[in-house]
């Protein structure tokens, strides 16, 4: 606060009057004083305003005269003095107010002008300063302006207060200053050319003789603190960016201006490779082998001239087949005639038309791949080429022919005999056509191998060993008590069934093959089963041999037409895989099968030795057919019912006296037997693996009494 006036009122004198605006400063200057060390703001300047109309209360009244001539103010950052008009009074009786008025209204607006400013964030700043002022011609006063200490709050460099250097008092009129507060100088206005102020004209007063004022020296200028701002930022964005695009387009001129470089040195480049061939042939032409790269027209013809005659003379070509000269061709023969003109011309083409761009791609296309030409050309008329290659073609000429079966005979050990195919062949003359000329238009010489072509048959030994596979073989052991007569009963339909063909979809049948078992047929007489009873007659054995062929059938996957068991059990076929056969006179008995499948089967039968013992003999049946692949067949059989034996034997009259004569003897021929039913069935395998089982019969097995001899004589 300023301090308060104790003295008493007394008159106030011009000296009072003219010493105001030092106590104004003096009383910014304890106030300064009093807030050492804090920042500037507009309560400090109230303060100072309210002040200031304190001490101007207590002052005389005075009026001052307009000088006769002002400046106009300048921008100005130091304090600055100029020289004054003397000062006039005027009769004015408000002019101390309006003196007053204009300073408070300039103190708020620097207060304003420093509460409005941005406050820098990196250094803090405290502001103090004094207030100088001067006189206006016409009494008023004037403020000269405000000395500004800044202040520098950090850790290590804090300034202190700096005051601008006071100038000696003086007793005329003060001079102008400018003003430190907002950093932009305040001077009076001064009367020029150029300037907008115009004074008002009065009567000039009498010049007074005026101490001219001591020219003061200006305190140093200290740099303030720059302060960053929005618009600070903002700019330097803008050039930034200004910048950058001026460097983009510096970098396309630059760039454009290296690739024109770049293409106007390729096409240089260009220009002279492809003018270094203008008078020579391009790399990569040839004609009859020779190489025309870097040789002028004339050198090339002459090479490829020189080479012509020499070649025309020597060359042939040798047909061979095997190793062996079928033909020999020569150039007079074939008629060939030389063209080189046209020829070289077109090889001189290669690489010499077109725009310099077109030759370029050309002859790097060459390098690649090279041009051929070729001076020799046959003659138009090829009918002498025609004709040796037509009788080279009938001569080499074989037709197919397909394999086939000539004949079966089933007592072969492979049954089968075959007439082998025959591989047919040709030659196709166009292949040997284009090699010929192939070796006519390059005119060289040598050997040409004729190649032809087989023709396969469509049938092979291998296609009919294919339908001729072995789908089953059955083999039943001859008894050792079979007499000699049954075994060649067995034989005998063995050989009437042997060898014998049956169609697809075609029946074969036992007695329409075998016949008539009679004595003129081959058969011999032998134990027989009849009605369930062994007795003797023409063809014992027969059922033996129909009973295997039965079981073969069944194994070979065929279909069983017509089958009968027998009354009883026999020593050769368990119960339900036996088969018998009968031809009386009244009733036949049969066995018959159809080939179901698309191929014919072939059947071998035969007596052989048995394996096992040489002393003892099997009858065997072999089915053959098409191949089953990995496809089995098995005939099982199994007793599902036992049917009991009777009690009461069955009594025989022997009326020849094979076993008792008189009646009151008897023999038991046979025991009693059970009777059965059994199932057969036909089980299919695939692999290992059991597929399907067919049930084929269901065949019952009556049981039997004992049968006792009685004799028919009686005793005497």
């Amino acid at each position: 606060m300023a301090e308060e006036n104790t003295q008493p009122r007394r008159r106030r004198t011009r000296q009072d009057t003219d010493a105001a605006p030092e106590r104004v400063t003096q009383a910014a200057q304890r106030m300064n004083r009093e807030r050492a060390g804090q920042p500037v703001n507009a309560q400090s300047f109230r303060q100072i305003r309210q002040e200031q109309r304190e001490e101007a209360a207590r002052q005389p009244v005075r009026s001052y005269t307009q000088p006769a001539q002002t400046q106009p103010v300048q921008n100005q950052t130091t304090a600055r003095t100029a020289p004054t008009a003397p000062v006039q009074q005027a009769a004015q009786p408000d002019a101390r107010q309006m003196a007053q008025q204009e300073a408070a209204a300039r103190i708020m607006q620097a207060a304003q002008q420093v509460q409005q400013a941005p406050t820098p964030k990196p250094v803090q700043q405290t502001q103090s300063g004094t207030w100088t002022q001067s006189n206006y011609t016409d009494g008023r006063l004037q403020p000269m302006g405000f000395q500004q200490n800044y202040y520098q709050t950090g850790p290590a460099n804090a300034v202190q207060p700096q005051t601008a250097p006071q100038a000696a008092p003086q007793t005329g009129p003060q001079p102008w200053t400018t003003s430190a507060y907002s950093g932009t100088a305040a001077r009076k206005p001064q009367a020029g050319p150029s300037s907008g102020y115009r004074p008002e004209k009065k009567p000039a007063p009498k010049k007074q003789p005026v101490k001219k004022p001591e020219k003061q020296t200006p305190p140093p200028r200290q740099k303030r603190p720059r302060q960053s701002s929005g618009g600070d930022l903002l700019g330097k964005l803008k050039l930034v960016g200004i910048l950058a695009v001026a460097v983009a387009i510096l970098a396309v001129i630059i760039s454009t201006c290296v690739k024109n470089a770049q293409e106007s040195a390729r096409q240089q480049e260009i220009e002279n490779y492809v003018s270094a061939s203008d008078s020579t042939f391009c790399q990569g032409v040839y004609v009859d082998g020779i190489s025309l790269g870097g040789m002028t027209a004339e050198e090339g013809y002459n090479a490829v001239m020189t080479q012509a005659q020499n070649r025309d003379n020597s060359w042939y070509v040798n047909l061979t087949y095997q190793g062996q000269v079928v033909v020999t061709l020569n150039a007079s023969q074939l008629g060939m005639k030389t063209d080189v003109v046209d020829v070289m011309r077109e090889a001189w083409s290669q690489g010499h038309t077109g725009t310099t761009e077109e030759r370029k791609a050309a002859m790097d296309q060459l390098l690649v791949t090279s041009w051929q030409g070729y001076t020799a050309t046959p003659s138009s008329d090829t009918a002498i080429v025609d004709n040796v290659l037509q009788q080279l073609k009938d001569n080499f000429y074989v037709a197919p022919q397909n394999a086939a079966l000539i004949s079966f005979d089933p007592s072969a050990s492979y049954p089968f005999i075959f007439q082998d195919e025959v591989v047919g062949r040709t030659l196709d003359t166009e292949p040997v056509k284009e090699s010929l000329y192939q070796m006519v238009s390059t005119m060289q010489s040598g050997d040409l191998e004729l190649n032809p072509t087989e023709i396969q048959p469509d049938v092979t030994v291998d296609d009919l060993k294919v339908n001729l596979s072995m789908r089953a073989s059955v083999y039943t052991p001859i008894s050792s008590a079979s007499s000699e007569n049954r075994t060649n009963n067995i034989r005998r339909c063995f050989q009437l069934i042997s060898g014998s063909i049956v169609q697809p979809g075609a029946k074969f049948s036992f007695n329409d093959t075998v016949g008539k078992r009679t004595e003129e047929n081959g058969f011999y007489e032998a134990i027989e089963y009849a009605y369930g009873q062994e007795v003797m007659g023409i063809g014992g054995g027969t059922c033996q041999a129909s009973t295997t062929l039965y079981q073969a059938v069944v194994t070979a996957g065929l279909q069983v037409t017509d089958r009968s068991p027998h009354s009883k059990a026999v020593s050769y076929a368990n119960y339900g895989e036996d088969a018998t056969v009968y031809w009386g006179t009244s009733r036949k008995i049969d066995l018959v099968f159809k080939n179901n499948t698309d191929q014919p089967i072939y059947i071998v039968a035969a007596v052989q030795s048995d394996p096992s013992n040489r002393k003892r003999f099997i009858a065997r049946v072999t089915i053959y057919g098409a191949d089953l692949g990995d496809i089995r067949y098995e005939l099982v059989s199994e007793t599902v019912e036992v049917l009991e034996a009777p009690e009461e034997p069955t009594y025989v009259k022997d009326t020849k006296a094979e076993y008792v004569t008189y009646t009151d003897q008897t023999k038991e021929v046979s025991k009693a037997k059970e009777g059965y039913v059994v199932d057969s069935f036909r089980v299919t395998y695939q692999g290992d693996q059991e597929v399907s089982r067919e049930l084929l019969y269901e065949d019952t097995y009556k049981p039997q009494a004992a049968q006792v001899y009685v004799g028919v004589t009686k005793r005497e």
